[in-house]
């Protein structure tokens, strides 16, 4: 009896500090849609699979990038500096595809067993879609936005160069978590109550092939940026067509998050029970 109580004590504390946490984060949200995202967080606390990985993956990225300045103490060369962003960039972007596949696309197919409590939610089937955007984004965006101020202190990078990797980052970061969610809606397993099933299936696959390609794109529009930067032997200043490069993969990483959102929610409204 003692150990009951002790555990529903401790549920009842790590209930209400997940809800203060949440309050906080998302402080800005309408108190439906905080409800919803408080469901996510604490599902996302409570296993350690998800949580686990994005830690061990970002910690030795991390770890990486404190050392990094030690193995220069000179400092590095404009083509180090250019070379080690491009790649710091695509370990970053592609370490996100990996966990939006493994850990964000399955959320809406986990609500299968409750897709009838879904539809006497008192809000539409959007709202529930873009909380569930408003969750994944801030988690691998935070994440993200750590490595990516570690890797511009390691590399001393100046404004401009700092500006467009950070930039680069968020703007495919935004792109994976949106196509994660949207085609996650659009290609559900609703069958299926393990996260790794739903991972794994046509779906899941779909989703990894076109993150991929999605951080292939990206990548290979930020190495082209790198490559002017150090022909023009400066990485202080961007020229117009690095400006005009940036823009687009900004624009190619929302514009893929805004458009799977569209397909999800459309497919999502007319899923039933």
């Amino acid at each position: 009896a003692s150990a009951q109580t002790a555990g529903g004590r401790s549920r009842s504390i790590e209930g209400r500090a997940s809800r203060r946490l949440t309050n906080l984060l998302f402080f800005y949200l309408p108190a439906q849609m905080r409800m919803l995202v408080l469901k996510d967080a604490r599902h996302f606390l409570r296993d350690p699979a998800q949580w686990s990985q994005l830690v061990i993956l970002f910690g030795l990225l991390g770890l990486y990038l404190l050392y990094l300045p030690r193995s220069r103490p000179e400092g590095f060369s404009l083509h180090w500096q250019a070379l080690i962003c491009f790649l710091n960039n695509g370990a970053v972007t592609l370490i996100l595809s990996t966990f939006t596949s493994r850990f964000v696309f399955p959320m809406i197919s986990l609500e299968g067993r409750q897709m009838w409590l879904v539809g006497l939610w008192p809000m539409p089937r959007s709202t529930v879609m873009w909380a569930k955007l408003v969750y994944a984004l801030p988690v691998c965006g935070l994440a993200a936005v750590v490595v990516t101020l570690l890797s511009i202190r390691a590399l001393d990078l100046p404004p401009a160069m700092a500006i467009v990797q950070a930039a680069a980052t968020l703007a495919t970061c935004a792109g994976l978590c949106g196509l994660a969610v949207g085609l996650g809606a659009r290609l559900p397993s609703f069958q299926e109550t393990s996260a790794g099933r739903v991972a794994s299936g046509l779906g899941g696959t779909v989703n990894l092939i076109a993150s991929v390609a999605l951080v292939t794109v990206n990548v290979a529009l930020m190495g082209l940026i790198c490559y002017r930067l150090v022909g023009q032997g400066n990485l202080a200043r961007l020229d117009p067509l690095s400006v005009v490069v940036l823009l687009g993969i900004v624009f190619i990483g929302l514009g893929t998050g805004v458009v799977a959102m569209r397909i999800g929610t459309r497919s999502f409204q007319k899923a039933e029970v």
